[in-house]
């Protein structure tokens, strides 16, 4: 089995940071993403601006919150559980209010409890979309088998069986 390397895993490569740590860039990916989220719900919204469906925006938004903290969560060789979906849906519920908490403070624009439950609806979905095999192979597999690839050059060859006269 040859090993591919994941693309946001390039620094592995080179011998870097990554390559001690390969949760680096998964967390890097989760973070970045949700400092974004911070950063756009600091500013106000500007008057007149037709935006598509807000509470659509919010589950999606919060959808790909969960998934790059599943991801980031991900542990190689170890399996996807409903304990770690929990954990990802508190933490994103917690992220969730204490944005909406955060909107309170920013000029023309207000704290929502439907944006929040659209949000936490957004990521229990995506989180129960990980139920199914070929999404959660997407979602959490490269390292996982990038991990299992190491794992199994890790191991001394077999021994050849020994032949008796």
């Amino acid at each position: 089995m040859t090993h591919r390397p994941d693309p946001l895993d390039s620094d592995s490569a080179r011998g870097g940071a990554a390559a001690k740590n390969p949760a680096i860039p998964r967390w890097a990916l989760f973070a970045g993403y949700a400092v974004t989220i911070v950063a756009l719900s600091s500013r106000p919204l500007p008057g007149g601006v037709d935006l598509p469906p807000d509470k659509l925006l919010h589950a999606i938004e919060y959808a790909v919150f969960a998934l790059l903290l599943a991801r980031g969560m991900a542990v190689a060789g170890r399996p996807w559980t409903w304990h770690r979906a929990l954990l990802v849906l508190a933490v994103t519920t917690a992220f969730a209010i204490t944005d909406e908490i955060h909107q309170a403070f920013v000029p023309l624009r207000d704290a929502s409890g439907a944006d929040m439950l659209a949000d936490v609806t957004g990521a229990a979905l995506a989180l129960g979309a990980l139920a199914f095999t070929p999404f959660r192979r997407l979602v959490l597999g490269p390292w996982r088998r990038a991990a299992k690839a190491s794992r199994c050059h890790a191991l001394p060859p077999p021994t050849p069986p020994s032949t008796r006269p």
